[in-house]
C-alpha cells in the first residue's frame, strides 16, 4: 500500500468522512438503530422472487438490498441491514452474512521501497536497465532486446538475463480473454490499444462518476498491470484481450461489494459470451488487490473457478502469512508472491502455504498513464501477479480444451523448483514462474564416423536447372490518414486494423500518415484519451482516410476512449500501385520516386534545410494551426507533406529568425 499524503490523503479522509456521514444519517432515518452494509450469500442459487420473498418476509425497514448479484454468491445481494435485518438474516438455515469491508491496490510505495531495497545489488541491477528499452512511439517494431526484466526471466531456467523475451509463437492467444480488476485502465497506450476488447460491454466500472469514459485510470496501478499481462513489448502474453473491470476508486480504495459486483461482472459475461458462441470462454481474471481476510471474497473467487474462470491474485505486501488476507487466502485462486532481480524474495512480499508461486514483482517496468507512450516503474505483489496471469493466459492458449483446475496444475508442474533464496523476504513455497519459452532449436546429430577407406567418388550429378524467378510482389494500394488536430494534439491516438488477420497495419497519433497494402478488410479507429473528440470545444480538429484517393472516413467530433471506427476495403480499382522502392536522395526541383502521394484536396510540398534545425507548421487561411513538427538538424533536412489545398504552410530556422511561407 503506497503512503498516501497530500491531495491524495485529504480525498481518503473526505471518502471515509462521507461513509461515515452516510451510516450516520441511516441510523437517524432508522430511528436511531445502527444501520451497516452486509454481503448475502446463499448456499443454493436463488431466483430473483425467492430472493424477494426472504426481504419481504423481514421486519419492516430492517433490509434496504443496494446490490442484487446476477450470479455470483448463488444470486446473492448486498443490504443495509438494522440489528434487527441481522439477526433475521443469520437465522435462515440457507443464508451467510458477512459486514462489507475494504480492498487496496497492492504496490509498494516507492520511498519505502528503496530504503529496504538498496541493501541488495538487485536493485542497482534492476534499475540500471530502465530507460535503455527503444521507444515505440515511431510506429517501427524494435527488437525486442532491453525488455523489462521480468519478461527475461520467466523464459529461462536461470538469472544470467540475456536482454530478450522468446513465448512460445503460434499461440492463439485471441482465444483468450483477461479481466483486469483494478482501478481502471488506459485504453489508448500504444503498448496495448490492439488488444483492449473492443465489444459493448466488454468492460466494468462501479464508479458512476466515469460517466462515458468506463473505467478510466487515474492511479496508473490498473494499465500497469494490464501491460505487464499483454503489453505489445512489455507484456507476457501479448494477443490476448484485455477487459478492465474497475473496483477500485482514483484513490486505490475499493469496498468488497465492488469487489463482488466486478466479479459478478465477469460470471455474467462468460454466461452471455457461452450463450453467442455454444462454449466457455477461455477466461482469466488478474486480482492485484487485498484487504482483510473474507470468506465473502474467497467464495466469489471459488465461485469464478466453479465457472471455469482461473482466478490469479496478489500475494500481499505485509512480509507476513498470506493467509489471513484476502483474496489471497481463497482456495481457487493462484496466489502470487514477489522475487527480486536476484531470485530472491522482496523484502515486502508475503508468504506462507497459501502462497502458490512466486514471480518477478519488484522494480518492474511497464504502461504508465503520463501519455500514451508514457511507462513506470512500480513494486510488489501486484506486479508478480500479472506475469502469472500473462502465462496463465499462455496455458490456455495451449490447450484450449484444458478447464481452470488443470492449468492450475500445469502452471504448477512448468514452475522452476528450489532456485529462490531468502534475501531480504521470506521463501515458501520456493517455486518460480515460468512462462511458455520458445521451443529451444534441436541438436544437430553426431557426425557418422569415417570409413577407413573410400572409392573414389561418383561424377556429380548435372546441376539442377536455376530455380524460376520469385513471383512478383501483389499490389499495394495507398492509404492517406490526414489527421487535423486539436489544442490538445497529445490526447489524439488512431491505427488501422486488418480485419481479417487482426493485425495492425498502421498507427500514429496526432500527425498524418501514408502506407500501401494489400487488398483486403480493414478498420480504421481514431481514440481521444480524454473523450471529447477533436472538434470543436478546444478547436476545430478534423481527420480525414483515403484509401485509393476515395475518402472512406473523416470525422472529428463525438468520439473517445473507446474510439470511432469505419471499416473500408482495399482492391481492384482506382488508385493500385506497385510497392514503391526505398526513397532515395530527392533531386530538385521534383519529388523523389519514393515521395508520398497525396489525394485529392490535398498538395504535396516539399521543404528542405541544410544544416540547420527547422520547424514547419501548416496553417488553415482562416483556422488556427493544423499540424507542427520540428526536423532535427541533419547536413541535410529535407520532408514532405500533404497540405489542404486551402491552408498556407510555414517554414522556420530555428534560431536564426529566416523563414519561408507558402499558401496553396
Amino acid at each position: 500500500l503506497p503512503t498516501i499524503g497530500g491531495r491524495r490523503a485529504a480525498d481518503k479522509m473526505f471518502r471515509l468522512s462521507a461513509m461515515l456521514l452516510a451510516v450516520t444519517t441511516l441510523s437517524l432515518l432508522a430511528g436511531a438503530a445502527e444501520v451497516e452494509r452486509y454481503i448475502v450469500r446463499f448456499n443454493e442459487h436463488h431466483e430473483m422472487a425467492a430472493k424477494q420473498d426472504i426481504v419481504n418476509s423481514s421486519p419492516a425497514g430492517s433490509i434496504k438490498v443496494t446490490t442484487h448479484f446476477r450470479k455470483l454468491h448463488n444470486t446473492g445481494f448486498v443490504a443495509d441491514l438494522t440489528p434487527a435485518g441481522v439477526a433475521y438474516l443469520k437465522a435462515q438455515n440457507d443464508v451467510t452474512i458477512e459486514k462489507d469491508g475494504f480492498m487496496r491496490t497492492l504496490r509498494v510505495d516507492p520511498e519505502e521501497d528503496r530504503r529496504h531495497s538498496h541493501q541488495s545489488s538487485n536493485a542497482t541491477r534492476a534499475r540500471g536497465r530502465l530507460g535503455s528499452r527503444p521507444r515505440f512511439d515511431d510506429g517501427v517494431e524494435p527488437p525486442r532486446s532491453m525488455v523489462p526484466w521480468g519478461l527475461d526471466r520467466i523464459d529461462q531456467l536461470t538469472n544470467e538475463l540475456n536482454d530478450l523475451y522468446a513465448p512460445r509463437e503460434g499461440l492463439p492467444l485471441d482465444q483468450v480473454h483477461v479481466f483486469v480488476v483494478d482501478t481502471g485502465l488506459l485504453r489508448t497506450h500504444e503498448q496495448i490499444r490492439d488488444v483492449v476488447a473492443k465489444g459493448e460491454g466488454d468492460h466494468f466500472s462501479a464508479y458512476p462518476e466515469d460517466g462515458p469514459v468506463i473505467a478510466k485510470d487515474v492511479v496508473g496501478h490498473g494499465s500497469h498491470c494490464a501491460g505487464t499481462i499483454g503489453g505489445k513489448d512489455v507484456g507476457v502474453a501479448h494477443g490476448a484481450w484485455l477487459h478492465t473491470v474497475k473496483v477500485l476508486g482514483d484513490d486505490g480504495f475499493g469496498t468488497n461489494e465492488d469487489v463482488c459486483r466486478g466479479l459478478d461482472f465477469v460470471l455474467g459475461w462468460a454466461d452471455t459470451y457461452e450463450a453467442a458462441h455454444g462454449k466457455r470462454p477461455r477466461a482469466v481474471v488478474s486480482m492485484s488487490l487485498g484487504g482483510s481476510y473474507s470468506e465473502m471474497i474467497n467464495r466469489a473467487v471459488d465461485d469464478l473457478v466453479a465457472n471455469d474462470v482461473a482466478v490469479v491474485v496478489a500475494a500481499g505486501n505485509d512480509a507476513s502469512d498470506a493467509c489471513e488476507g484476502s483474496p489471497a487466502s481463497a482456495p481457487g485462486a493462484i496466489t502470487v508472491g514477489s522475487t527480486t532481480l536476484d531470485d530472491q524474495a522482496s523484502w515486502f512480499t508475503n508468504y506462507g502455504s497459501c502462497v502458490d508461486i512466486y514471480a518477478p514483482g519488484s522494480d518492474i517496468e511497464s504502461v504508465g498513464i503520463g501519455s500514451d507512450t508514457d511507462y513506470a516503474v512500480m513494486s510488489g505483489t501486484s506486479m508478480a501477479c500479472p506475469h502469472v496471469a500473462g502465462v496463465v493466459a499462455q496455458l490456455r492458449a495451449e490447450n484450449l480444451a484444458s478447464d481452470a483446475t488443470e492449468v492450475r496444475a500445469r502452471l504448477l508442474d512448468l514452475a522452476q523448483k528450489d532456485v529462490l533464496k531468502e534475501g531480504l523476504g521470506v521463501v515458501q513455497p520456493n517455486i518460480l514462474l515460468q512462462g511458455l519459452a520458445a521451443p529451444s532449436p534441436p541438436a544437430p546429430p553426431p557426425s557418422p564416423p569415417s570409413p577407413p577407406s573410400s572409392p573414389p567418388p561418383p561424377p556429380s550429378p548435372p546441376s539442377p536447372p536455376p530455380s524460376p524467378p520469385p513471383p512478383p510482389s501483389p499490389p499495394c494500394f495507398p492509404v492517406h490518414v490526414i489527421i487535423v488536430p486539436d489544442q490538445w494534439p497529445d490526447e489524439t491516438t488512431w491505427d488501422i486494423v486488418d480485419t481479417t488477420s487482426g493485425d495492425i497495419v498502421m498507427q500514429g497519433a496526432a500527425e498524418s500518415a501514408q502506407g500501401c497494402y494489400p487488398a483486403g478488410e480493414y478498420a480504421f479507429t481514431i481514440y481521444d484519451a480524454f473523450g471529447d473528440g477533436i472538434c470543436c470545444e478546444h478547436g476545430n480538429g478534423h481527420y480525414y482516410v483515403f484509401a485509393h484517393d476515395q475518402l472512406v472516413a473523416e470525422g472529428g467530433e463525438g468520439f473517445g476512449m473507446d474510439g470511432e471506427t469505419t471499416a473500408f476495403s482495399l482492391g481492384p480499382g482506382p488508385g493500385p500501385v506497385e510497392p514503391s522502392p526505398s526513397p532515395g536522395p530527392v533531386p530538385s526541383p521534383g519529388p523523389s520516386p519514393g515521395a508520398p502521394s497525396c489525394p485529392a484536396g490535398f498538395a504535396l510540398v516539399r521543404m528542405s534545410v541544410e544544416g540547420s534545425a527547422a520547424s514547419f507548421l501548416i496553417m488553415g487561411k482562416q483556422e488556427p494551426t493544423i499540424a507542427a513538427q520540428h526536423v532535427a538538424p541533419t547536413a541535410t533536412s529535407e520532408m514532405y507533406v500533404c497540405a489542404p489545398e486551402d491552408s498556407c504552410v510555414s517554414l522556420e530556422v530555428v534560431g536564426q529568425g529566416s523563414s519561408s511561407r507558402l499558401c496553396l
